[in-house]
């Protein structure tokens, strides 16, 4: 019973049921396995999302700093955005959970609609979990995106995941492969991001102290494309601490760093990202959000330097 329900606490829906059907064979735990094997079935969501809407406010919108570009100006806009991912889940014999989605993203700045962006994607995803690891693999992801309702860029990616779950440490290892191909492209082939990206990264996270949640995220990345221009590697660098200080309300600060050194030029930007954010639970589903984020990138090449605020509101509900 006892490893039963350590399996469900954690969704393990295929373990769980071979250990409360095991349960029930027996005369001392047959009721009380068969109200699990119940509450199991009843706890299966075929339909699950998360909505959100928020409100930002971005004092440099077109991402370029006005005095490396004469002629050139930032914009600061307040904008709107919108997330709706939508999945229907299953629990077949073979994994825990397969599931069939949709994700809609859609940004409306107030100040300059050019820079308005919607993205519709697909998504198909399989996991299974063990006793201390879980696996996501594959998930497949088709996408589309559009800038001031002009279609931008399509893309395909598959990833998948290795989780090892320890007490108190989580380690993670994703690899995701995307290939993406961009409107009108072919009309300016050396600098073309038609081609693939590949990713790869290691997470650890470490809980202590009971209300404290550290993450270090490092990783890698290729841009194989075709326009000679823009190959390119990176190096990522990511950490954040959050801490339930409250018991509705959870702050997080964050610190993002990468490189992007380009391949056949001799351009190399480092990109800086500060974060204080926070979370407060109105509801067990319905969540309030908020914070401010400032990022810079510091290019060798002037002209595309460039540094930025977003500040943000938002209310989010899963179901």
């Amino acid at each position: 019973m006892l490893i039963g329900e350590i399996c469900a606490s954690s969704k393990r829906f295929l373990c769980a049921e071979k250990e409360y059907n095991i349960a029930a064979q027996t005369e001392a735990y047959s009721d009380t396995a068969k109200d699990k094997i119940s509450n199991l079935e009843d706890s299966k969501k075929l339909f699950s999302g998360f909505l959100s809407i928020g409100e930002q406010y971005d004092t440099n919108v077109t991402s370029i700093d006005e005095d490396e570009l004469p002629g050139a100006s930032e914009v600061s806009s307040a904008r709107t955005y919108a997330v709706a991912d939508l999945k229907l889940n299953f629990y077949p014999s073979f994994a825990d959970t397969l599931s069939i989605g949709t994700m809609h993203y859609a940004t409306w700045n107030a100040n300059i609609s050019s820079y308005d962006m919607s993205m519709h994607k697909v998504y198909f995803s399989m996991k299974h979990g063990y006793d201390a690891f879980e696996v996501m693999l594959p998930k497949i992801t088709a996408a589309i995106t559009y800038f001031d309702d002009e279609r931008y860029s399509t893309s395909t990616s598959i990833e998948g995941y290795g989780k090892y779950k320890m007490d108190t440490w989580t380690f993670t290892l994703p690899v995701k492969m995307t290939r993406s191909n961009y409107e009108n492209d072919e009309a300016t082939p050396t600098i073309s991001k038609d081609g693939n990206k590949y990713e790869a990264s290691l997470e650890v996270m470490k809980k202590f102290m009971k209300v404290y949640t550290a993450k270090v995220i490092a990783g890698v990345a290729r841009d194989d494309v075709k326009g000679s221009l823009k190959k390119k590697r990176d190096t990522i660098f990511k950490t954040s601490l959050s801490a339930r200080l409250f018991p509705k309300f959870t702050p997080t600060l964050g610190f993002n760093y990468a490189n992007y050194d380009y391949d056949n030029i001799s351009r190399k930007d480092d990109y800086y990202s500060y974060s204080l954010k926070g979370v407060y639970v109105l509801t067990p589903n319905i969540f309030l959000g908020g914070g401010v984020t400032y990022t810079k990138t510091d290019s060798n090449e002037n002209a595309y330097d460039y540094s930025k605020t977003v500040s943000e509101v938002s209310v989010s509900y899963s179901f």
